[in-house]
């Protein structure tokens, strides 16, 4: 299965934060996350994938496979920065907007019916990413792929969908334990905790990923039948996702000048990390 660009107007999008590739047959959009500066989830960021979503719907893609560009990372969460500032200037509406586009962008990935998401996570995805990633229909990590929420080193919770996809894919006692421990996950750790469905070697995700997909096309009526009654099983709905993520905002909200200091110095070492890696993954000079 090779890949190939699709001469539409999807691919000559002017997205700056993300890249975009349909492969015609059979049906497959390549999403890769491409962020200018730190990778996180910039407002930027935010707003390309949800724009990016609605134009791989509309060509009736039957797969997506959403990865990063970025060496090492696959996304490092929320925007610390920005989010910080928010929270000192007492901005509910900020936060409260931010936490609505990401819920509105992580519900629509986790719900759409016309295609199914898969994540090829190639590195480190804390907080945020790792939401994104938990959203998906399917989990494919690297080797060397680390998994972590960073929240609770400083005193908040991740709350834009973490614990309820988390849930669903192993029990409320593994949630709340990764959501609270402050461990770093391996790929190996989360797939024995059944969270991940496969680890495969370094450089290997997006061939795993096609893999995967000829593999689904194959038995396609099986698969289809027993992902639908997984979605409706015990699905995470929109309500339930925005009632978590007004708590987070009033939670933030609370943060003290200690916690917000700790958020800052992870903040700063994301932004030192950017200095070493340019989004393409070549190092920096």
């Amino acid at each position: 299965m090779s890949r190939q660009s699709y001469p539409i107007e999807i691919s000559s999008e002017n997205f700056e934060h993300i890249q975009v590739d349909i492969q015609p047959e059979p049906g497959i959009a390549y999403v890769m996350m491409s962020p200018v500066g730190c990778p996180c989830f910039s407002l930027a960021l935010l707003g390309e994938l949800k724009r990016a979503q609605k134009k791989v719907d509309g060509y009736g893609c039957k797969y997506s496979i959403l990865s990063s560009n970025v060496k090492g990372v696959f996304n490092f969460g929320g925007d610390l920065e920005y989010l910080s500032k928010q929270i000192r200037q007492k901005n509910r509406q900020a936060l409260s907007e931010y936490m609505k586009v990401c819920i509105d962008i992580l519900h629509h990935e986790s719900t759409v019916d016309s295609r199914i998401p898969i994540a090829v996570v190639q590195g480190d995805t804390f907080g945020g990413g790792f939401e994104m990633a938990l959203c998906c229909d399917t989990i494919l990590a690297e080797e060397n792929a680390r998994f972590f929420f960073p929240e609770s080193r400083f005193n908040l919770f991740p709350g834009m969908g973490a614990f309820s996809y988390l849930a669903r894919r192993t029990n409320v006692s593994v949630a709340k334990r990764m959501i609270t421990s402050g461990h770093v996950y391996s790929a190996q750790e989360v797939f024995a905790l059944g969270i991940v469905d496969q680890v495969v070697s370094p450089g290997a995700g997006m061939q795993a990923a096609e893999k995967y997909i000829h593999s689904y096309e194959r038995r396609c009526n099986a698969y289809d039948a027993i992902r639908y009654i997984a979605a409706h099983e015990n699905p995470v709905t929109y309500d339930e996702l925005v009632e978590i993520g007004n708590m987070w905002v009033d939670y933030a909200l609370k943060l003290t000048d200690r916690d917000l200091r700790v958020m800052d110095k992870i903040a700063s070492s994301q932004a030192k990390y950017t200095l070493r890696i340019s989004p393409q993954g070549s190092s920096e000079s």
